[in-house]
């Protein structure tokens, strides 16, 4: 005999596949455009340090660019691009709350409301953190091709980025009068 108790799943989702790859596509340039400034300052400032610092070794441009500059740009113009692209993130994330027809559309759908809520949520913190990670293993690579590695001041980038991406969208998704 079995004594098990069975019991059903729960049909409640709080997450939509559907709407999560639509509002990623939809909103694209945005991510876009985010992971191109990130692109260009570090990855291939590195590169082009890489390209300088021929034969200097850790002492040289490239170990200057791994300890100091990218730590620097966590703390100095990361902070203002996280700003931006928080709020900018969840204007365009939650932007159809503020038409009638496209909150009447949204509504309509047979999701719940919290699993709506989620689902953009995740979607435009994923604007914000994939590009992060993306940028963080790109600069790994460039500074593995220098012969200078240096964890610390990539992890506190990184560190950094995604705390105050998560801050800041999540502040702009609290705010109802953008």
């Amino acid at each position: 005999m079995n004594w098990e108790v069975r019991t059903m799943r729960s049909g409640t989702s709080f997450f939509n596949g559907t709407v999560f790859k639509k509002t990623v596509l939809r909103f694209w340039p945005l991510w876009g455009v985010y992971f191109v400034i990130w692109l260009v300052l570090l990855p291939l400032n590195g590169l082009m340090t890489l390209q300088y610092s021929t034969g200097m070794g850790f002492n040289g441009a490239m170990g200057n660019f791994a300890i100091d500059t990218v730590p620097a740009t966590a703390q100095g113009f990361g902070l203002g691009l996280m700003v931006v692209f928080g709020a900018l993130c969840a204007m365009a994330v939650f932007g159809h709350l503020y038409n009638p027809r496209s909150a009447n559309f949204f509504g309509s759908l047979p999701v719940r409301r919290e699993g709506l809520f989620l689902t953009h949520y995740l979607a435009g913190l994923a604007f914000l953190l994939v590009p992060n990670l993306v940028i963080c293993l790109l600069t790994l690579l460039v500074e593995l091709a220098g012969g200078v590695m240096c964890w610390a001041g990539l992890g506190f980038w990184l560190a950094v980025m995604c705390g105050e991406g998560f801050f800041f969208y999540s502040l702009a998704v609290a705010r109802r009068d953008f």
